[in-house]
C-alpha cells in the first residue's frame, strides 16, 4: 500500500472515528442521567459532549476536503505535465502548417509574376487552390495545455488560437475569389507569419527551458518568422515594409 493510500485510509477513519463519537456521547449521555448526582447538570452536559462530537466530526470533513482538493491539485499538475511534454512536437506541426500556407501564398505570387502590386497588379486566384489542413492532433495537445495550465498560457494559447481561426477562415475565403489585390495578399501573409511566430515563441516554455511564459509578438518576431518562411529578396520588400508598420 502507498503513502497516499494509507493517508487517504488514516482519514476515512477520522471520519468514521468522529461519527461514531457523535452517537456514542448521546448514549452516554442518556447514562449519566440515571445517577440523580448529575441529574442536576444533565442538560448542559448533554451540550457539551455534543459539541465535541460535532467538533471531532467537522475536524475530520475537514481533512477529508483537503486531501481531496491535494488530490485533484496533483491531478491537474500531471495532466499539464503530460501536455506539456507533447507540447513542442505540436508546435512543430503548427509551425509547418503555418510554413505551408506561406509556401501556397508564394506559389500564386510566382504563377501570376505581377510587376509591382503597389501599382494595381492583381493575384489569380486557381480555382483548385490547396489550403493546408489544421492538424488536428496538435489542437487536441494545444486544448489539453488551455485546460490544464496556469492563466499565463491559458491567455497565451486562447490568443494563439484566435489568431489560428482568423489566419485559416481568411485562406479558405480565397477558394471564393478570382484575383485579390496587395492589401489582401500581404494581409493573409501575415496572418500565416503570425500564427508562425506565436508557435515559435513558445518552444521554450514548451520545452521547459523558460517558465516565463513569452508575450505577444512583435515586429522582430514577425520578420523573423518571414526570413525562416523564405520572404526574402527584392520580391517581398513591399510586405517587409508592411510589417515594419503593424
Amino acid at each position: 500500500m502507498n503513502k497516499k493510500s494509507q493517508i487517504s485510509d488514516l482519514l476515512n477513519m477520522d471520519v468514521l472515528f468522529g461519527v461514531l463519537i457523535g452517537v456514542i456521547f448521546p448514549f452516554v449521555v442518556f447514562v449519566f442521567m440515571q445517577a440523580n448526582a448529575i441529574k442536576e447538570y444533565q442538560s448542559l452536559i448533554a451540550g457539551i459532549l455534543a459539541l465535541i462530537g460535532a467538533a471531532f466530526a467537522l475536524i475530520a470533513v475537514r481533512h477529508q476536503i483537503r486531501h481531496a482538493q491535494e488530490v485533484e491539485d496533483d491531478r491537474i499538475a500531471r495532466q499539464m505535465l503530460a501536455a506539456r511534454a507533447m507540447m513542442p512536437h505540436a508546435l512543430s506541426a503548427l509551425s509547418s502548417y503555418a510554413r505551408d500556407c506561406c509556401t501556397q501564398l508564394q506559389k500564386l505570387y510566382t504563377d501570376t509574376l505581377p510587376q509591382n502590386l503597389e501599382n494595381g497588379e492583381r493575384i489569380f486566384i486557381p480555382p483548385d487552390l490547396a489550403v493546408p489542413k489544421i492538424p488536428d492532433a496538435a489542437m487536441a495537445t494545444i486544448k489539453e495545455c488551455l485546460q490544464f495550465g496556469d492563466s499565463a498560457i491559458q491567455t497565451r494559447l486562447r490568443e494563439f488560437i484566435k489568431q489560428l481561426q482568423i489566419q485559416h477562415s481568411r485562406l479558405n475565403g480565397l477558394k471564393k475569389e478570382n484575383d485579390v489585390g496587395e492589401h489582401w495578399y500581404y494581409t493573409l501573409i501575415s496572418d500565416a507569419l503570425e500564427v508562425y511566430a506565436r508557435a515559435s515563441m513558445l518552444f521554450d516554455y514548451s520545452r521547459g527551458e523558460n517558465e516565463v511564459v513569452p508575450g505577444e509578438p512583435v515586429m522582430g518576431d514577425l520578420k523573423s518568422a518571414a526570413n525562416n518562411c523564405r520572404f526574402c529578396g527584392s520580391n517581398w520588400a513591399a510586405l517587409l515594409q508592411r510589417l515594419e508598420r503593424e
